[in-house]
């Protein structure tokens, strides 16, 4: 029986999570190379989600499709690869490997073409292979 009410409550939801979602990222991006921090953080952040979800809505939000639209997007263009893999590895029952595929896929393709010009000089290739080392 799936009436306005609970429409209203899943879309509630939803929008909590996806604020849950952008905070996480952002929390992810203060911790720079502290991996254990990232680790914590990653752990909390699914126990967070999956406590709201379970408590507080029955598990009737959507967490697949909200975490590939708030999270793994974010994540892929924050350039935090290590703490992408870490959440998809740790939770692969709620991130569908082939939305996940694509999304790498579509990101990688955005990366690599030169939004400002049909060509990149050597230049640009040079400062964007040392920001890729610095991010190791």
């Amino acid at each position: 029986a799936e009436g306005p009410d609970n429409r209203n409550a899943v879309a509630l939801g939803c929008n909590i999570l996806a604020a849950m979602c952008d905070v996480f990222c952002s929390r992810l991006k203060s911790f720079g190379s502290n991996e254990q921090e990232e680790q914590e953080a990653i752990l909390d952040f699914l126990s967070d989600v999956q406590e709201l979800n379970e408590l507080c809505f029955d598990s009737t939000l959507p967490i697949e499709a909200e975490l590939e639209r708030h999270v793994v997007r974010n994540l892929l263009y924050q350039y935090s690869f290590r703490p992408l893999r870490t959440l998809v590895t740790t939770k692969s029952d709620w991130f569908n490997s082939k939305s996940v595929e694509s999304a790498v896929s579509e990101f990688v393709l955005e990366t690599m073409a030169s939004p400002d010009s049909t060509g990149s000089s050597s230049q640009d290739e040079e400062s964007d292979s040392t920001r890729r080392k610095k991010l190791r």
